[in-house]
């Protein structure tokens, strides 16, 4: 059930986000887990739900293993010398299992090493954990059992299919974690019945049993995705959209948006767009107020909202937001 609330009109998803999502937090502390800060959109989605929290009565703080600003909302995670550790120990572990074969190297993860959290004031003074996108040496499976081992309610926003499978961040059309994961086509012997996928796998099925993880998408598609995973059975797999600020992102009639002329090197490249259409729904569409077109706006989305979305980025671009994804 949906809620409409005093504060709704700055973020347009806070119109139809569950009731208890914000007031059973107003007053309480939420730490915020991302590998980046600022790099990739994960970290873009987790800074605006950062702002979004601390603007209206939710104490927020945001750990990271790449901190670039200096925030006081934003921590670093202790000992940045182990992130970087973890991270090379983790790709030299899948560099093995890919039989020392550079592909795919980057597109699987076995979260074999990570930094415990546990012991920082941030988190011990935290009512909730929210976890993020916490790959390449941030959080190991191990940590993630001490954080569920410490009794505090976790929310889990999923960026990708990752925590619903054994390894791999994109499962191009796999469907084996509906089961389990296994003859993964990620490594070498994919042929094999009982590789490093079908051993993660079994990991995150024992970690996740029981506890209590509630885990959020950013899309529909991802959670339909989700829940046909074995691994989330009998979990709470939610949707909510990532926010956006509709005092800067809001509808607007196209060719007002626009703000050009017919024949424009800005609408010559929205005719060429229209002209060329793609089966696939992943738009990405690139535009601002000079030929740079350096806002860009990158959803999964259905064909017949890219309009709708192509408004919303170029409004902010005459709203001198250059830079920003408005979805991830």
């Amino acid at each position: 059930m949906g809620c409409t609330l005093p504060f709704a009109n700055k973020f347009s998803w806070l119109s139809f986000a569950p009731s208890w999502l914000f007031i059973q937090l107003i007053g309480m502390r939420v730490l915020l887990i991302n590998t980046s800060e600022k790099t990739g959109g994960a970290a873009a989605a987790a800074n605006r739900l950062l702002e979004t929290l601390n603007n209206n009565g939710v104490k927020a703080k945001l750990l990271v293993a790449d901190k670039v600003t200096d925030s006081i909302v934003v921590v670093q995670a202790p000992h940045p010398w182990l992130r970087r550790w973890n991270f090379l120990w983790e790709r030299w572990c899948l560099f093995w299992h890919l039989h020392f074969n550079r592909k795919n190297l980057f597109e699987i993860d076995m979260a074999n090493a990570g930094i415990d959290i546990t012991n920082t004031p941030e988190f011990k003074e935290a009512d909730v954990i929210h976890l993020a996108w916490v790959n390449q040496g941030l959080l190991s499976l191990g940590v993630i059992r001490k954080i569920i081992a410490s009794g505090k309610p976790v929310v889990w926003t999923m960026h990708d299919i990752w925590p619903a499978t054994g390894i791999c961040h994109v499962t191009l059309g796999c469907k084996a974690s509906r089961s389990t994961c296994q003859s993964c086509k990620f490594l070498p012997k994919h042929h094999s019945p009982f590789d490093l996928s079908t051993r993660i796998f079994n990991r995150k099925k024992k970690l996740y049993s029981g506890s209590g993880i509630h885990f959020v998408t950013c899309s529909k598609w991802l959670g339909d995705q989700a829940r046909q995973s074995a691994l989330l059975s009998g979990l709470h797999v939610d949707t909510i959209p990532n926010p956006i600020d509709t005092h800067v992102f809001y509808p607007k009639d196209k060719r007002e948006a626009r703000g050009v002329r017919s024949g424009s090197a800005m609408s010559t490249a929205i005719t060429r767009m229209a002209a060329k259409p793609r089966r696939s729904c992943h738009a990405k569409l690139v535009c601002s107020q000079s030929a740079a077109h350096s806002a860009a706006l990158t959803g999964s989305c259905e064909p017949s909202r890219r309009q709708a979305h192509h408004s919303l980025c170029v409004a902010a671009c005459h709203h001198g937001a250059q830079g920003h994804s408005l979805f991830h």
